[in-house]
């Protein structure tokens, strides 16, 4: 597996514009002040308790990896939990607010991420656009990739 370290950091397409990739431990433990605009007032503890929990009931982890908030699209935040060398599981977390408190829901594993360290993520399995349905490859993943994010 890459270093988690070499992974997080900003990110771009030109079509999807940017993309950040935030460590989950590192985030919800030592800084608080987190706040998603797609998180609707939720505050940031609750935020990430949302997305542990909904990762935990839903697919037996305890936390997940990487997530990248997302401001643009019917989710919260997209959740990359590792499955294999630079393969990562990504699943997308739609966090809403009702009278009792948050709500938390795991809308599914959406696609698979591959990092190539220090260049960036190539994005398959339908991932919105492009070569739908394409299989997720570990050799020339920029070219071969459905959308490709450049590290910034």
């Amino acid at each position: 597996m890459p270093s988690i370290n070499s992974l997080v950091g900003q990110y771009h397409d030109e079509g999807y514009g940017p993309f950040e990739i935030i460590d989950f431990d590192h985030q919800a433990e030592d800084d608080k002040s987190y706040r998603s605009d797609s998180s609707q007032g939720i505050d940031s503890e609750a935020y990430f308790d949302a997305i542990s929990k909904a990762m935990s009931t839903q697919t037996g982890l305890s936390e997940p990896v990487l997530f990248s908030p997302i401001t643009k699209l019917f989710g919260s935040a997209y959740v990359f939990t590792h499955f294999d060398g630079p393969l990562f599981n990504v699943s997308m977390v739609n966090i809403k607010q009702n009278k009792q408190g948050e709500l938390a829901s795991y809308l599914g594993r959406i696609s698979t991420g591959v990092f190539v360290e220090g260049k960036g993520l190539g994005m398959f399995d339908n991932f919105w656009s492009g070569r739908h349905g394409k299989r997720a490859v570990e050799d020339n993943v920029q070219e071969q990739a459905e959308v490709w994010f450049s590290k910034v």
